[in-house]
């Protein structure tokens, strides 16, 4: 009776691995209002520092804001816009951000993502990648940035 496999355990056979090889269901809900502000809250602080807006950016960070660099320092707000200004030395030639996911928490947003950042040092092309974490709180103002991670990734090798 070698190889013998009955009817009914091929179908039930062929039924497991079809479940198995499918994976879990995923759905897609559109963002709800709060999620959609953090997102554009978000555009809003990419299109600031990529301007070099202290102004706007000003405003977006609260004034207990507190960030923990790429390298381990611990920043706050004036030290954050201090870096952010325009400088005769530095310039920024572009700052994306991709990969983002909101979460929400109440009046509390936990934001993802990576952000590539290109400037320009005493002239010279750098390009920073980095993965960060950014906390929104709502206020009757609207979502400030309160805090922020930054970790550096290793550019891709070819």
């Amino acid at each position: 009776m070698k190889g013998y496999w009955p009817t009914g355990h091929l179908a039930i056979a062929v039924a497991i691995l079809g479940v198995a090889l499918s994976g879990p269901a995923q759905t897609t809900n559109p963002p709800n209002a709060s999620e959609q502000a953090v997102r554009e809250q978000e555009a809003l602080y990419a299109s600031a520092v990529k301007r070099q807006d202290v102004a706007a950016l000003r405003s977006m960070l609260a004034e207990e804001f507190l960030a923990t660099s790429s390298r381990g320092e611990l920043r706050n707000k004036a030290m954050e816009l201090d870096d952010l200004k325009p400088n005769p030395e530095y310039s920024m030639d572009d700052f994306r951000l991709d990969d983002i996911r909101v979460r929400l928490f109440d009046n509390t947003a936990i934001v993802t993502g990576r952000e590539i950042l290109e400037v320009r040092y005493n002239k010279q092309p750098l390009t920073s990648l980095l993965r960060y974490t950014r906390v929104y709180v709502k206020r009757a103002t609207g979502w400030q940035i309160v805090a922020q991670q930054l970790t550096a990734l290793q550019p891709a090798t070819r």
